[in-house]
């Protein structure tokens, strides 16, 4: 079972245990040990994979990278004082100590240039060969590697190089705050901001239409797109959804794919642009390239509300992911 089919059948094993508990089909006892047992799968589910948030997040976009792009380990090193280190690493560990050695060379002869290059190294380990793939990302006080090691003929130099320029884009936030990337909480920041706004309304009696757009297929249309491109895409969606929904409306942005927009309720329609059950499709593009998408609409009238809107969200493109579905 892969990870996501995991995660959504512990997702949907919580909502079991807490619409039997709601219903009265279980008894306190049972509950107890279902929560005991769910408790267990979720330790195996945080040990076996690394999420993408607070400490764990750059080690979560090299496993992302390795299952990706055929990559046998992904890593990042820094280089500063003559000293080469590794930070983090995802992935065989026995090929860890045949890395440090040509990345040493190329670091000491580092130009201070602040455009990365990609180089390419051939390891040996028990007879086999591996291409060693590495980025030079020079801070002048110090030097970051991106590193990802492979034998695949699959493997995409273009996909590391997007991994470099994300670990690039992390470093030069960060440093500027002199802060580890680790401590990036992104999504941890939107939803506490999303909460607050849901609660804030419903204080008011004011309950909140929760629409998600999901753009399944946006990976593989800009496959080979720079950061900088997807910035701009993703500016350019978040624009066209502000513009469709008006200026009471808040849009989250919460990955490149998915974008959630609240619109309180309780308002004399002429006041807004969007009416329930009347919602018009909205026609996305970019750089002339039109950008296919599928939309839910979710109500919340009480806060508890909040955690099915997460719950919804996740199964339902999971759902997307796999084709089960269509919208």
């Amino acid at each position: 079972m892969c990870r996501n089919d995991e995660i959504k059948s512990l997702l949907l094993s919580i909502r079991d245990v807490i619409g039997s508990k709601v219903k009265k089909d279980i008894s306190l006892d049972q509950i107890k040990d279902q929560y005991k047992k769910l408790l267990t799968q979720y330790s195996r589910l945080k040990e076996n994979y690394p999420d993408h948030k607070s400490k764990n997040y750059i080690p979560g976009l090299l496993y992302n990278h390795n299952c990706s792009n055929f990559s046998k380990i992904s890593a990042i090193y820094q280089f500063s004082d003559n000293a080469l280190r590794k930070l983090f690493h995802y992935g065989d560990e026995s090929l860890l100590e045949f890395i440090p050695d040509p990345l040493l060379s190329e670091a000491e002869n580092s130009e201070g240039d602040s455009e990365f290059k990609v180089n390419k190294k051939i390891i040996s380990m028990n007879d086999q060969s591996f291409n060693l793939f590495f980025g030079i990302i020079d801070f002048n006080d110090m030097i970051i590697i991106p590193v990802s090691v492979s034998s695949s003929y699959y493997y995409s130099v273009n996909r590391f190089e997007h991994l470099c320029r994300i670990i690039k884009e992390i470093y030069n936030k960060t440093l500027n705050e002199l802060k580890l990337p680790g401590s990036i909480d992104y999504f941890k920041e939107i939803s506490d901001e999303v909460n607050r706004f849901i609660g804030n309304h419903l204080k008011n009696n004011r309950s909140i239409s929760a629409y998600v757009y999901i753009f399944q297929g946006i990976e593989k249309i800009f496959n080979n797109s720079s950061l900088l491109t997807l910035t701009d895409l993703s500016s350019k969606l978040t624009d066209t959804i502000k513009n469709a929904f008006g200026n009471e409306s808040r849009v989250f942005t919460l990955s490149l794919k998915h974008y959630l927009i609240l619109t309180p309720g309780n308002k004399d329609p002429g006041e807004s642009k969007i009416v329930k059950g009347k919602r018009k499709r909205i026609f996305f593009e970019f750089n002339d390239l039109p950008v296919p998408y599928e939309s839910i609409e979710l109500d919340i009238e009480k806060y508890d509300s909040i955690y099915n809107l997460w719950e919804e969200i996740f199964i339902i493109d999971n759902y997307l992911s796999t084709g089960d579905i269509t919208l």
